[in-house]
């Protein structure tokens, strides 16, 4: 009984000892959390004013996509087809990339629009639009986006001004491995944006409305064809820009090359300023018949004389190919021999919409030409155009000796050019006067590499 006693009394003693402890520690935690919980408070305000910040993080999209494509998240490529984000033709909110990388075509919304994001959107890839009617994603009043094969949605709080779909290249194939994409947009103002070709001049948008679907609605679509991410140049143009004896013959006044691509709504020509070996300033334009043509977009001016199109690709050479002021050349850019840089060279695509009535001469699909300004200032003082000898028959000069020789030149290919000063048929020998007889095979030969002008990619 005494040791069960002694026992007993060990045990609520130890009861005691804890109880105790607990009201000490009780007390401490008190404390502590008295004087950490205002900084709780203020910690926990700092971050739901950043979650209210421009700089929050998107909140992920639910999205809803065929079991091949993707929702890119990577570093993306250069673009090599931009269309713009329309909404109602009244003004454009971003645009849209294309791009390949890997077996993908990656396309990516682009909202520029202080404030406002992308609330969903909806992405389509068909060939005809009878297909859509037929797969039920189009009625009478136009498209059903609701139906559409890639969807993502984010809904009002949404801080999504990008986002990348990834379709797979295997299924662009076929003729000419060309599709066309309708891509659309809800915005967080409310707005409904879609895709498609257009040209900004201040407020004014003209979009391509021959890709405008049938229905009461304005929506529209774009094409996009696999050769568009690869420039191949099928043409080089030279000029020299003087009528009289002061041409020097090296044929780099002016360097302009281009990569032309035809689809049965298409005609897309990306020109590349490569070369300006010239005192004088240019405007580099082409002309082309106005039948089967509906609309031009990309271009910086178009007139017609009610048969052709004349349009401005560069309205300034001198301004898209500034002087590099190089020994040798101080007043040209690429064309002096201690130069081996790629830079600067200018880029243009333009884009024509066609209808089945476009006739495409693939050796001539158009006639380029440049507007000479001997003021060194476009609008300034007196100037005259210079055509292609082969492509228009005409715009020649002769020498001391009487030889003519074409004012401007075309070679089928990619293709260098004479150093500054020097003449052409010094790298080129097979080069030959129109008097002697045209060899229109002479950029076949070059017998001297070290006299034209390369660059180090």
């Amino acid at each position: 009984m005494i040791k069960i006693g002694l026992y007993q009394l060990k045990i609520l003693n130890l009861q005691c000892r804890l109880r105790l402890n607990l009201i000490i520690m009780k007390r401490v935690i008190t404390k502590i959390f008295k004087s950490v919980f205002p900084l709780s408070i203020f910690l926990l305000l700092i971050i739901q004013g950043c979650d209210k910040s421009d700089n929050e993080a998107a909140p992920k999209g639910i999205v809803t996509k065929p079991a091949t494509w993707i929702e890119y998240l990577g570093e993306l490529p250069d673009p090599c087809k931009s269309v713009c984000l329309i909404s109602d033709q009244d003004y454009s909110a971003g645009n849209i990339n294309l791009a390949e990388k890997g077996d993908f075509l990656l396309l990516t919304y682009n909202v520029a629009v202080p404030d406002v994001y992308i609330k969903e959107l909806q992405l389509e890839v068909f060939r005809t639009v009878r297909d859509l009617y037929d797969e039920g994603k189009i009625d009478g009043s136009g498209p059903l986006p609701e139906k559409f094969e890639y969807q993502v949605t984010w809904g009002d709080r949404s801080r999504a001004k990008s986002h990348t779909a990834g379709i797979p290249l295997s299924e662009i194939t076929g003729v000419n491995a060309c599709v066309f994409i309708t891509a659309r947009a809800e915005l967080t103002n409310g707005d409904i944006v879609w895709g498609g070709l257009c040209d900004i001049d201040g407020s004014d948008i003209t979009t391509d409305g021959a890709k405008q679907f049938p229905g009461t609605s304005w929506a529209i679509y774009f094409e996009f064809c696999r050769d568009e991410c690869s420039t191949l140049i099928d043409f080089t143009y030279a000029w020299e820009d003087q009528r009289d004896l002061k041409n020097d013959m090296d044929y780099n006044d002016l360097v302009i090359k281009s990569d032309v691509l035809k689809s049965n709504t298409e005609l897309k020509i990306t020109f590349i300023g490569a070369a300006r070996g010239a005192g004088y300033d240019h405007e580099f334009k082409i002309k082309i018949p106005m039948h089967g043509i509906e609309d031009i977009f990309g271009d910086e001016g178009t007139e017609d004389d009610g048969t052709y199109y004349y349009i401005t690709v560069f309205s300034s050479t001198r301004e898209v190919l500034k002087p590099e002021h190089k020994s040798g050349s101080y007043f040209a850019t690429n064309t002096a021999s201690g130069d081996n840089t790629c830079d600067p060279q200018a880029v243009k695509e333009i884009y024509m919409t066609i209808n089945e009535d476009f006739v495409f001469d693939e050796s001539k699909p158009y006639e380029p030409f440049i507007t000479v300004w001997p003021s060194q200032v476009v609008g300034k003082g007196e100037s005259y155009d210079l055509y292609l000898w082969e492509v228009s028959g005409r715009d020649t000069w002769l020498t001391k000796s009487g030889r003519e020789y074409p004012n401007g030149i075309l070679i089928p290919d990619d293709w260098h050019w004479p150093y500054e000063t020097v003449a052409i048929t010094e790298p080129y020998p097979e080069f030959t006067s129109i008097t002697e007889g045209w060899n229109p095979d002479w950029a076949n030969n070059l017998a001297v590499d070290s006299l034209i002008w390369s660059c180090n990619q």
